[in-house]
């Protein structure tokens, strides 16, 4: 069932952002929406150069390029997912998994959720996913440190990307702390 569900949201993300992103994008959002927006997708993520990433979104992409929903295309940046017309269709007539099976229940996609996301990195001054992703993933593992010197420290043993920028990590931790995303 969570692995219908991951799907479903990777879906509905990618038709979000008008129909292709960067895998990155994919495991950042599926990361503030397991772990900011509550939702039970069954992912252990830990964290990479370009944020929080699970093995488990990983599995669902290339299951989902398997079905033919969508496409996965390497770059120099890492992968590029983009939907097909038959993922579009599936998305778009409801893509309920489990719905013609009496035992299991149909598989409902966290709409407002996934809105909600979009909206925080649209509001006022646009921020990427990938240091939102990071600033929850310090949030939710400071334990009362400062997350400036934690980003400082990631970044010095090379497990996050010097690419991601320090003041937007810091914007993102700001935003995460004002809005009903974060917990903390």
């Amino acid at each position: 069932m969570r692995s219908a569900l991951r799907s479903l949201c990777i879906l509905r993300f990618l038709m979000r952002t008008g129909g292709s992103t960067s895998e990155s994008f994919i495991q950042n959002g599926l990361y503030i929406l397991q772990e900011a927006g509550g939702e039970e997708l069954g992912c252990v993520f830990f964290l990479d150069k370009k944020g929080p990433r699970s093995r488990d979104i990983f599995e669902n992409l290339l299951s989902l390029q398997s079905e033919g929903k969508i496409e996965l295309e390497g770059g120099p940046g890492g992968f590029i997912v983009a939907i097909t017309d038959k993922g579009t269709d599936f998305i778009c007539k409801g893509g309920e998994w489990g719905g013609h099976f009496y035992d299991l229940p149909p598989v409902r996609i966290p709409e407002k959720m996934i809105d909600s996301i979009f909206t925080l990195l649209h509001s006022g001054e646009d921020l990427k996913i990938e240091p939102v992703g990071v600033a929850l993933y310090f949030l939710r593992s400071a334990g009362g440190e400062d997350i400036i010197e934690l980003v400082r420290r990631a970044k010095t043993e090379s497990i996050i990307s010097p690419e991601i920028d320090e003041r937007e990590i810091v914007k993102g931790y700001k935003k995460l702390k004002r809005t009903k995303l974060s917990s903390e």
